[in-house]
């Protein structure tokens, strides 16, 4: 019997990406999303037969029964995803990354659902530039995004659903290409920068960030959907590898090395967040780093192309879309 995944904001930047492999594997994929940035990206999968989409949000309680009914395990990866988009408006945030999250938990105990995995960020250890951080590390938040998933994380921990086996990635910044792409994610903006306009620009620099593939986290997602049951306490894993820690500046220099004319250009301003992150815990369960910085960024400038639209265009970015949909 095959079984059902739900993917809640299956059809964002990294839910297209984890959507397109499970089909691969013959999954039978439900996702649950607003569309905020049209129906494109998930077309292909729409010819599918493993694969239906629910129009909508978390908190409409007769689509969440009809979408949860009969599923294995839940995906949640939906809510406002980066740091810019979730300080527009706080009550806005509150209702997408926390309440929802509080919807989510009812629908699991309600439909028995036996695995959930929830989307953190690495951002939630905010500012720290004394040591490299682990699982159980000091959390320091910067921003209102870094807060509400340190909120879901509690929520979930503190539901104790003991028959729900419970996982919490905190996945570090993610690069590289989808069929929902995003240009408000630094290597992204690095890189189209660097190929469209031969020129790039640091915001700062000196700033440590750890930085994960698609393609590699999804990787990881569905090696957490297919693990053998474990205990049921919730388990938090940094999602990422060691030697993916760099440097912004370092970065820029990497792109150079594979576009040697491009120009860098440095805005001196500052970032508030820094942090090198230890991945140890995830790399104990032997999954490998495919792509690393050159491969990522060469596949990147292979593909962007077919794009075939300006990498400025507001689908591209987080925060000029929800700009646009809250009409401010």
């Amino acid at each position: 019997m095959k079984r059902k995944i739900l993917i809640t904001g299956g059809c964002g930047y990294f839910g297209v990406v984890l959507i397109d492999k499970l089909l691969k594997k013959n999954y039978d994929v439900i996702a649950i999303d607003p569309l905020w940035y049209g129906i494109s990206p998930i077309k292909n999968f729409q010819k599918n037969k493993n694969f239906t989409i629910h129009v909508g949000e978390i908190s409409d309680k007769y689509l969440m029964d009809k979408a949860v009914k009969g599923v294995d395990t839940i995906v949640h990866l939906s809510g406002l995803s980066n740091d810019p988009s979730s300080e527009i408006n706080q009550a806005f945030t509150e209702k997408q990354n926390i309440e929802n999250t509080k919807y989510l938990l009812e629908n699991c105990s309600k439909h028995k659902v036996k695995k959930l995995i929830f989307a953190s960020s690495c951002s939630v250890y905010g500012f720290n530039d004394k040591e490299i951080l682990n699982e159980n590390s000091p959390l320091n938040p910067q921003t209102a995004y870094a807060k509400s998933k340190i909120e879901g994380e509690k929520i979930i921990i503190e539901a104790g659903m003991d028959d729900c086996q419970t996982t919490i990635l905190r996945k570090a910044t993610l690069f590289g290409f989808s069929s929902r792409m995003r240009f408000d994610l630094v290597i992204n903006i690095m890189t189209a920068q660097a190929l469209t306009e031969n020129k790039l620009t640091v915001n700062g620099g000196k700033q440590w960030r750890p930085f994960i593939h698609v393609n590699d986290a999804a990787d990881a997602y569905i090696y957490f959907i297919e693990e053998k049951y474990r205990k049921s306490e919730p388990e938090i894993y940094n999602l990422g590898f060691n030697q993916m820690n760099y440097k912004i500046i370092d970065l820029s220099e990497k792109i150079k090395e594979i576009i040697p004319s491009v120009n860098i250009l440095n805005s001196h301003n500052e970032d508030n967040r820094s942090y090198q992150v230890d991945f140890k815990k995830f790399e104990a369960l032997g999954l490998k780093c495919i792509y690393d910085l050159d491969t990522g960024v060469l596949d990147l400038i292979k593909k962007i192309p077919s794009l075939k639209a300006d990498y400025k265009d507001l689908n591209f970015y987080n925060i000029k879309r929800m700009i646009s949909y809250l009409n401010i």
